[in-house]
């Protein structure tokens, strides 16, 4: 929403209106329960990537840059990925919607990713998620090991 959006950015409200309008054609918008939302035009990217299982850090835009957090994380779990404190835990997303949250811990053979999730992930799931690990190790030059849930 352009109040996300001149949130997020730092911009006053009203410069971040002036963006968007000055954004013209680069940025799409619809309605859904009379809030206007903005993408950029070729949401098919952004979509296809959303669907893939992610693991985002700890403060990561995809909720702190969000007053309202209920399209991407469930009620009953917001203690869960939001402290009362206001420390975010890092998240698992799938499907767009935070499923979970990990934590990493290191040891000399390399880093541990923890899975918590919020309910039971299917195989292709942990098989991405496990993906999505090892591509992080390799940003990392740590090898990673998943350990998945019980």
């Amino acid at each position: 929403t352009a109040q996300d959006f001149a949130w997020w950015s730092g911009l006053t409200l009203k410069d971040g209106r002036l963006a968007i309008q000055l954004a013209g054609t680069d940025l799409e918008q619809e309605t859904s329960d009379d809030r206007v939302y903005l993408h950029a035009g070729d949401a098919s990217v952004a979509s296809e990537e959303l669907r893939a299982p992610q693991l985002l850090p700890a403060f990561d835009e995809y909720l702190v840059a969000y007053k309202d957090r209920s399209d991407a994380l469930e009620a009953r779990h917001a203690r869960q990925v939001i402290g009362v404190n206001g420390l975010f835990n890092a998240s698992v997303v799938i499907d767009g919607r935070i499923t979970g949250t990990w934590k990493r811990s290191l040891s000399q053979t390399g880093n541990m990713i923890e899975l918590s999730p919020f309910r039971a992930l299917l195989k292709k799931e942990l098989k991405a998620l496990d993906n999505v690990a090892r591509r992080y190790g390799d940003f990392t030059g740590f090898p990673v090991q998943l350990q998945q849930p019980q």
